[in-house]
């Protein structure tokens, strides 16, 4: 029994660590998918140029992220819960901790390669500058994507692989 819970708490940190991992991983690939805007310096303040193309580009970095987030989410935590047969508790809760960690991490990564914000850099810029826009998640929803595609993997894993226990109680009913 002690070698068994050894062994369930090895996989629970094998599993953290691979969303870690996968986390990374993801953060580039966010920033690699998406088109930073391009935007001018105007009293200290920048704005996209043009305008509309800027909050499309805007939108469309905040939607990549939670389609990387979320199909990286599917395939860890169907990786994560086909790779034990027991655990279901242990396997759920590593699978929760990973994939928010894991999103922590994408968002840390994608950021880190952007470009530096250019409303700070704005500040000290001279008027008619251009600089590069940024990546960035508005709202503290943007958490939720890696987690959701983990737990759906996981559910759909657990009932696909389910033991047939309806089918065994019916056979000792009759």
């Amino acid at each position: 029994m002690p070698h068994q819970l050894t062994r369930g708490f090895g996989g629970a940190v094998l599993t953290v660590v691979l969303f870690l991992l996968a986390g990374a991983l993801a953060g580039a690939v966010w920033w690699w998918a998406w088109e930073a805007p391009s935007g001018m310096v105007r009293d200290g303040r920048w704005y996209p140029q043009p305008w509309d193309v800027g909050q499309q580009a805007d939108f469309a970095g905040q939607a990549w992220y939670v389609v990387v987030a979320a199909v990286t989410g599917l395939l860890g935590g169907a990786l994560a819960t086909l790779g034990r047969a027991r655990g279901e508790l242990l396997t759920l809760g590593s699978v929760l901790l990973g994939s928010v960690a894991g999103g922590v991490v994408m968002r840390l990564v994608g950021q880190a390669l952007a470009a530096e914000d250019p409303h700070v850099l704005a500040r000290t810029a001279d008027d008619g500058a251009r600089l590069s826009g940024t990546l960035h998640l508005a709202g503290p929803v943007w958490w939720l994507a890696m987690p959701f595609g983990a737990l759906l993997a996981v559910a759909v894993v657990f009932l696909l692989l389910a033991p047939p226990v309806l089918r065994l109680a019916d056979t000792q009913a009759g």
